[in-house]
């Protein structure tokens, strides 16, 4: 297992205009995987026992300019995509998606927005405030179990609205995925 994460993570150093940045990218990654909790990055320190004080270089690695995001999930998919576990029905790809709306209280919180609760307990309020999160994934099988392989998440934002109708315009095409 071990291999093959060093093999992945290999792949990713041409995506990366600085070395430095690559290694924290390594850093982040490991770190992401063998956390305790999900307190981001805070947790990503304690657990790998980091200096605290590395807090804002991490955080500064979000917004780098030494890769492009594109690059990431390109290369990502490419991996991805090259297993020989990934489950085909006529030589395409069985891909799933989904979304997720997650509540938020705080105010001031970028990409926040208002979204109609679906959920039909009574208990929960009919509209929320908070992000709402897509998904694609790949599902992979070895023959006894199959699992979702995450390709791209991301932060989806309310398509605009016609004025005078109810009817929303084009959905941003969010997934443009080429094989």
């Amino acid at each position: 297992m071990l291999q093959l994460t060093n093999n992945i993570l290999q792949e990713f150093e041409k995506c990366f205009k600085r070395k430095a940045t690559w290694k924290w990218f390594v850093i982040l990654v490991i770190g992401f995987m063998v956390r305790t909790s999900r307190r981001g990055i805070t947790s990503t320190i304690a657990d790998m026992r980091l200096d605290p004080c590395k807090y804002h270089t991490m955080l500064h690695f979000f917004r780098s300019k030494a890769y492009e995001i594109d690059e990431l999930n390109e290369t990502w998919t490419s991996e991805v995509v090259k297993d020989p576990g990934i489950m085909r029905i006529s030589k395409r790809i069985l891909a799933n998606g989904d979304h997720s709306k997650v509540s938020k209280e705080g105010r001031r919180m970028p990409g926040m927005q208002i979204h109609h609760q679906e959920s039909e307990n009574s208990g929960k309020g009919e509209y929320i405030a908070g992000h709402i999160f897509a998904q694609i994934g790949v599902v992979m099988s070895n023959g006894n179990t199959s699992r979702n392989i995450p390709i791209m998440t991301e932060l989806q934002k309310s398509p605009p609205k016609i004025p005078g109708t109810k009817n929303l315009m084009g959905i941003p095409l969010w997934f443009k995925w080429q094989i």
